[in-house]
């Protein structure tokens, strides 16, 4: 069995005009879900063995937010380019190449690719919001053998579920 959680950045800003859009950081929002989607996952056991991250500033921070929950050093974090402006195929070959020795990976990355990897793991219509995460869970041995699996999807997560007052994406 593996899981993949696929985690969409938090909130990012928009406030620094001119700022190009890989280095646009996270927002007030942004900083304050993260930490709560965080203690969400661990509230309900999921633990990473491996994260990965878009090489984005707001993918980055939000990793960040999640590799602390779990005391998890940042030398181990795994930054991907290709994640970011990276399309579903794009994941799917990060994937393949996971050592098996991991067994639970997050992956954050961004939007639509994370609306299309929802399409690919759920027979359900999901708009991944900022923050939202699915967790994948996989009957396979192998990263390799990775495929879209309509029943794949055993969580969607979001801020809305958990604050009340966190804004529509």
């Amino acid at each position: 069995m593996k899981t993949v959680c696929f985690i969409r950045h938090a909130k990012s800003s928009w406030d620094q005009a001119g700022l190009a859009d890989i280095d646009r950081p996270l927002n007030i929002r942004g900083k304050t879900t993260a930490p709560v989607m965080a203690q969400i996952m661990a509230d309900k056991g999921y633990t990473p063995d491996l994260i990965i991250s878009s090489t984005a500033k707001r993918a980055r921070q939000t990793a960040k937010y999640f590799r602390k929950q779990f005391g998890i050093k940042k030398q181990a974090v795994q930054l991907e380019p290709t994640i970011y402006g990276g399309d579903e195929q794009c994941i799917f070959e990060i994937i393949r190449k996971i050592p098996d020795t991991f067994h639970t990976v997050f992956l954050f990355g961004h939007n639509p690719t994370m609306n299309y990897l929802a399409a690919l793991f759920s027979e359900d219509r999901i708009h991944v919001p900022t923050c939202g995460i699915l967790v994948i869970q996989l009957a396979i041995d192998h990263w390799a053998d990775i495929q879209p699996d309509h029943t794949g999807l055993k969580h969607f997560i979001y801020p809305k579920q958990f604050i009340p007052d966190e804004g529509e994406d």
